[in-house]
């Protein structure tokens, strides 16, 4: 943006305020609104920045014709200080833009107003400062060495598990290895025989015949 494209913004408003002929200050601490006696203007006050530049502008509330200019810097002398015996009070250092300046008194009727025109002037000293610093301060550096040195250990914590190793399903309680438990034989009745198979397959049951009995039905041992 060019130079003659600045926009210029109004930081703050205040519909009245008050200026005092303010005697030279006699101490080095700084200067006392208690001090003032002569009051010798009352108007509207602006705070206007347009870029890195601003000023406390006094103007009358109706015509807006312009009774004083203060600059506001970032270095050099200070142009706007506040007394020590009140914060409704501030010493200006206003220019006719010759290069002669003078001293006086601006004050407030309400703490508020006073707060809020402070707070402007901090704000922009604070983005005056940030355009005006160079680029590589603003930046972060990228050049940091993140290695770990000698004898340095990262601690990772990992949370425990709860609750214990699940059981393979089918499984015994004691081990895997344990047989399946058989289900009872029905109540009362007896084992059916087996399906003869082929010629001669009643040799594989003969461990379970009775004692000598002929009959078929005798074979089997009843449980």
């Amino acid at each position: 943006m060019a130079d003659g494209d600045v926009v210029e913004q109004v930081l703050f408003v205040c519909k009245e305020c008050f200026v005092y002929k303010i005697p030279p200050t006699t101490s080095t601490a700084g200067y006392r609104a208690g001090d003032w006696k002569d009051n010798i203007w009352t108007g509207r006050v602006r705070v206007v920045s347009a870029g890195a530049e601003c000023r406390v502008v006094l103007e009358d509330k109706n015509s807006g014709e312009v009774f004083a200019e203060c600059p506001v810097r970032t270095s050099g002398p200070q142009t706007v200080e506040p007394v020590i015996d009140s914060s409704r009070y501030f010493v200006l250092r206003i220019e006719d833009g010759s290069g002669r300046h003078a001293f006086i008194g601006m004050g407030f009727q309400a703490r508020e107003e006073a707060f809020d025109f402070k707070v402007a002037l901090q704000d922009h000293d604070k983005h005056a400062k940030a355009e005006e610093a160079p680029p590589e301060q603003l930046i972060p550096s990228l050049d940091r060495d993140y290695a770990l040195k000698d004898g340095e250990k990262i601690h990772i914590n990992i949370p425990k598990k709860t609750g214990g190793r699940r059981q393979r399903a089918g499984t015994g309680g004691e081990g895997a290895g344990n047989m399946p438990v058989l289900a009872p034989p029905p109540a009362g009745g007896a084992i059916p025989p087996p399906q003869q198979q082929s010629q001669g397959g009643n040799a594989d049951w003969s461990e379970f015949t009775g004692g000598g009995s002929n009959s078929a039905s005798s074979s089997w041992v009843q449980f």
